[in-house]
């Protein structure tokens, strides 16, 4: 049963780079995706971020052809102080967000774009991707920063390319999932797999791996969680918002006060005030939001956004 009050869609995953600019032209030239808002790069309270300093950096918000109001952006966050540090995690089994997924008619085109914008070709494999039935080829990547891209061809998708999932790897996946579903995900489908078919350039291909498409009331943008029965997932999400890499996904909610009132706190844990955050430069002006930890210390971002504002698939 679904609670209008619970997180209804994806607003966007945030990911952390040392240049903006050269990471939309990437994204423009290897995957057609565009810049359709930005914010004004101004300095700022970091109590947003639960950092005790001035920050100060912006965010370019990506699109497929959709555009917004309909898809789950990528907002690419370029810090200038603090400045972006770290590396992105080494292995599929490390916890946390790992890849962002794209779907296309044909992966052999795909590669050609990536190739050419600047991407690393990580494998190939023929054959249908994990939980996407309806396809034939999967190409994994990585852009300049070293995010992983998995790229999935269904030879009778109409158009090139779209937005479709997220994928992170969890500590305890039955804890993850009762998190999402606390939230407001439904679980979609899950399957037993290996390593391998996760990634074809896998280190230990034969790792067992049981997946969980995790879906959201009002979008079919889909988060997909990974887990590892033999124990094999290790380590912890990045804590630091700074942190290079996929750092948090962000959710909208009707109203978060009414949103955190059907959530348990035995699950989500204890509710913080909402924080107004200021979004100079764009149409929004700002909007109140609150942060979360998955399990697993992955931030979740609950946003104040009205269904209404949003238009359904094929609008």
């Amino acid at each position: 049963m679904t609670n209008n009050d619970l997180a209804r869609r994806f607003l966007h995953t945030n990911l952390n780079c040392t240049d903006t600019a050269a990471a939309a032209e990437f994204y423009a030239d290897a995957l057609g995706l565009s810049c359709r808002m930005r914010t004004e790069a101004q300095p700022g309270p970091g109590t947003l971020f639960g950092m005790d300093q001035t920050i100060h950096n912006d965010a370019w918000f990506l699109y497929d052809d959709r555009g917004p109001r309909r898809i789950c952006a990528i907002e690419l966050l370029d810090w200038y102080d603090p400045v972006v540090y770290g590396e992105v995690y080494p292995d599929l089994d490390h916890v946390g967000l790992h890849r962002l997924g794209f779907v296309v008619t044909s992966t052999t085109d795909a590669e050609r774009a990536l190739v050419a914008a600047g991407a690393t070709i990580r494998s190939h494999r023929v054959g249908p991707a994990v939980l996407q039935p309806d396809s034939t080829r999967v190409l994994i990547a990585e852009d300049p920063n070293g995010i992983g891209i998995e790229v999935i061809e269904v030879p009778t998708h109409d158009t090139d390319p779209r937005s479709s999932r997220i994928t992170a790897t969890c500590s305890d996946l039955e804890r993850s999932v009762q998190f999402y579903r606390a939230i407001g995900f439904n679980e979609v489908e899950r399957v037993d797999t290996t390593a391998a078919d996760i990634d074809a350039a896998a280190v230990a291909p034969e790792q067992p791996v049981i997946a969980v498409k995790m879906q959201l009331p009002d979008h079919d943008y889909a988060l997909v969680l990974l887990g590892w029965p033999q124990g094999d997932a290790h380590g912890q999400a990045y804590q630091e918002a700074n942190h290079r890499g996929l750092f948090r996904m962000a959710l909208s909610v009707d109203t978060i006060t009414a949103a955190r009132a059907e959530m348990d706190p035995s699950i989500i844990g204890a509710a913080d005030e909402p924080i107004w955050c200021e979004m100079p430069g764009t149409p929004l002006g700002g909007l109140f939001v609150q942060f979360l930890k998955d399990p697993d210390g992955v931030t979740v971002e609950l946003v104040e956004r009205a269904r209404s504002e949003f238009k359904a698939a094929g609008e």
